[in-house]
């Protein structure tokens, strides 16, 4: 999961730009903050980015975000993206502490 976004958001900024990574924990959760200062996303694409196959890139089968979230959904989280417009993306991972 982590690997996935951390690339997209490399990817999102192909004229340079900053990636952060902010993890706290909230009572029994850990929340996640993956946030690029790229391009961000047209309302068209925003709304398909989960979509299973659907992709922007010339690469790639567009499967990443889709699994991210069945990844993150297996294990008992949640997963949302945000569009920041042109100051960028970021992606919100919350997950439990411990699974039972």
């Amino acid at each position: 999961v982590l690997v996935h976004l951390l690339r997209n958001g490399v990817e999102a900024m192909p004229r340079g730009g900053t990636l952060s990574v902010q993890a706290r924990v909230d009572g029994d959760l850990v929340r996640l903050d993956i946030a690029d200062t790229g391009e961000g996303m047209s309302a068209n694409g925003f709304a398909h980015a989960r979509d299973p196959f659907y992709t922007t890139k010339t690469y790639g089968t567009g499967m990443g975000l889709s699994l991210v979230e069945k990844i993150v959904q297996s294990h008992a989280g949640f997963f949302r993206l945000e569009n920041r417009g042109q100051a960028g993306m970021t992606a919100h991972v919350v997950l439990p502490l411990a699974v039972e």
